[in-house]
């Protein structure tokens, strides 16, 4: 034992004071031996565990409660995905119009023509742009005069190359005093194209001719009853049309109606679209 330099020696412990059956017989947690490789192995299943859990949780937590599962078709042995697809039909439930000609000039953006008739300012053809309406046809020819019956026509609808738009006279508290209002379409004569369009009335009794257009009122074989429901033709005109008649003889031409007393010019623009000869 080496001296303490100060001259001071350490105080001995007596053999009598240590616990020796502490020594022989220690706790057990002074028992335990750790092994490494073992430690690493707990810690290994530990973080595994723990890894896990987090996973599941997070799965759990980004798929919402009752979400529907999509369902996939059944494929018919035989049958490709391409001829299945070809028997399927529009989801619309709805078949697809067939094209006209108008359809076709609409869709390469050519103009459209149409043909604007009867109670309108200026009758004839008039020239729109593709996609227009049937308002807009009836601004381009003037607009529609008093008496003309637009609530007989779709003024929503789009207008097809080659149609005629007939303005009829607006009905009366008895009923229909002319031609009422329709689309004509094309390649058609008489009979209006679009489903549901009002048909023109049958020749009134005295009236109307049979072999001239349906609707319109024949001044030469009408009747005081039938030239009366004529817009802007009271009893006196309708007495004044059948006087020249009596004394003329039929008239040649609509125009000549205006040799009757009382027709003017607007009055005869108003009926030269429902009246023949």
């Amino acid at each position: 034992m080496v001296d303490d330099p100060d001259g001071e020696r350490p105080e001995r412990i007596a053999p009598e004071e240590v616990d020796l059956a502490a020594w022989a017989d220690p706790p057990w947690w002074r028992r335990i031996r750790w092994a490494p490789d073992r430690l690493a192995g707990i810690a290994l299943v530990v973080l595994v565990v723990g890894l896990g859990a987090f996973s599941v949780h997070r799965l759990l937590s980004t798929v919402p409660a009752g979400a529907p599962v999509p369902e996939l078709p059944l494929a018919t042995p035989g049958e490709t995905p391409a001829a299945d697809a070809a028997r399927t039909p529009s989801t619309t439930g709805e078949q697809e119009p067939p094209t006209s000609a108008g359809a076709e000039a609409e869709a390469a953006g050519e103009p459209v023509v149409v043909a604007v008739v009867g109670m309108v300012a200026r009758s004839g053809l008039v020239t729109l742009a593709p996609g227009a309406r049937v308002a807009d046809a009836l601004d381009r020819a003037g607009g529609v005069l008093d008496g003309g019956d637009s609530d007989g026509l779709n003024l929503a609808r789009r207008v097809a190359d080659g149609e005629q738009i007939l303005v009829g006279v607006a009905p009366g508290p008895e009923g229909p005093l002319g031609p009422r209002s329709g689309i004509v379409g094309p390649g058609t004569d008489s009979q209006p194209s679009a489903p549901g369009a009002p048909q023109a009335p049958p020749a009134q009794s005295g009236g109307a001719d049979a072999a001239g257009s349906p609707g319109l009122v024949n001044i030469n074989t009408a009747d005081a009853t039938a030239l009366d429901g004529l817009p802007g033709v009271g009893p006196v005109t309708a007495a004044s049309i059948l006087a020249w008649r009596d004394a003329n003889g039929p008239f040649g031409s609509v125009d000549q109606l205006a040799e009757v007393d009382g027709i003017g010019p607007a009055t005869l623009a108003r009926l030269r679209p429902l009246v023949t000869v």
